[in-house]
């Protein structure tokens, strides 16, 4: 047998024994309260990011004015805000999948 036939084998077997799929399972229940509450919790970082973003943004207009510094400078610094949040993302979910929060 190769690998394919061993899985449809496997398939079968399960569909005689009326076994439900996880899939069917979550389909059965519908969406509730603890799908929304996801819903909103999940996005709610989205709109904190686009908030820190836009923030970093204008803040940088004062910035620049205060100290002189040209268009290429501004947007250097909007860069490296923008840059050091993708790092640390990216560095802080990995330490909290190996550490733990």
């Amino acid at each position: 047998f190769s690998d394919t036939d061993a899985l449809v084998l496997r398939v079968s077997s399960f569909k005689s024994q009326n076994v439900v799929s996880a899939q069917k399972a979550v389909e059965s229940l519908g969406l509730g309260p603890a799908q929304l509450l996801v819903l909103v919790l999940g996005s709610g970082i989205w709109f904190v990011d686009g908030l820190l973003l836009t923030l970093v943004g204008n803040s940088v207009v004062s910035v620049a004015t205060d100290l002189h510094i040209g268009a290429f400078a501004r947007s250097a610094l909007v860069m490296v805000c923008a840059a050091g949040a993708s790092v640390g993302c990216t560095v802080g979910g990995y330490v909290g999948d190996k550490v733990g929060r």
